[in-house]
């Protein structure tokens, strides 16, 4: 029998983000920032989710290669106001 997945495994990005008690004000950066590294990479990133924390912005996913990864951070630099950014993005 298989067995039922939990709300938590089936949230999407911004509702994980949303979990970690953004501002409004971040919520929406975040939100930008995910549209695009989605434009900025074809959408290769799988399993996306930004968040901001103490200042700083970290971006999470899985991708093919570490171009794809390079294109992620590339894309989300041009949001960033004053925030550090960190590019936790697994390449496999």
């Amino acid at each position: 029998m298989p067995h039922a997945s939990s709300p938590a495994s089936v949230m999407s990005p911004m509702i994980r983000s949303a979990s970690r008690s953004m501002s409004a004000g971040e919520e929406l950066l975040a939100a930008k920032i995910e549209r695009a590294i989605r434009r900025g990479t074809n959408d290769k990133v799988r399993n996306l989710s930004v968040y901001i924390a103490d200042g700083a912005v970290t971006i999470e996913g899985r991708c093919a290669t570490f171009y794809c990864k390079q294109l992620a951070q590339t894309a989300a630099f041009p949001l960033l106001n004053s925030q550090e950014l960190s590019n936790q993005i697994e390449v496999w």
